[in-house]
């Protein structure tokens, strides 16, 4: 046993640059297309929501005017969520930061079907307080 104690452990780290196969590519793309037609979708559906509802003349609920308030920055995220598409210029960015860009798009992914889904609740609970 010539082992010296204090020398650190050989792993498998990667040290080399890692490639991104072409499926996780165009899943990554996929994933920023949706996410990003999620939030403009709510960026155009949520203003014609309150201009319908104003037109009955009745005041909007407490989370029904957040989201209405909140939904003209949804154009801006929408932008930023198709960044991930960047992942197909391996010269424009770093290639060890390609599986931080495809994490990332599943997160705002998930982050956007979460937003979806509290706008939907949102513009429903008018027609449930009628």
């Amino acid at each position: 046993m010539n082992q010296n104690i204090y020398e650190p452990p050989k792993g498998q780290l990667v040290t080399g640059p890692v490639k991104v196969s072409l499926k996780q590519k165009i899943l990554c793309t996929l994933f920023a297309i949706f996410t990003a037609s999620l939030y403009r979708g709510i960026y155009k559906v949520t203003p014609q929501f309150a201009e319908t509802f104003a037109a009955f003349g009745s005041e909007l609920p407490w989370l029904t005017s957040i989201a209405v308030d909140v939904g003209h920055s949804f154009l801006w995220i929408a932008i930023i969520s198709l960044l991930p598409c960047l992942i197909w210029f391996d010269g424009f960015i770093n290639i060890k930061y390609s599986l931080f860009i495809l994490k990332t798009s599943k997160w705002m992914l998930l982050v956007a079907l979460l937003m979806f889904s509290l706008n939907l609740i949102a513009m429903y609970l008018p027609i449930f307080a009628l």
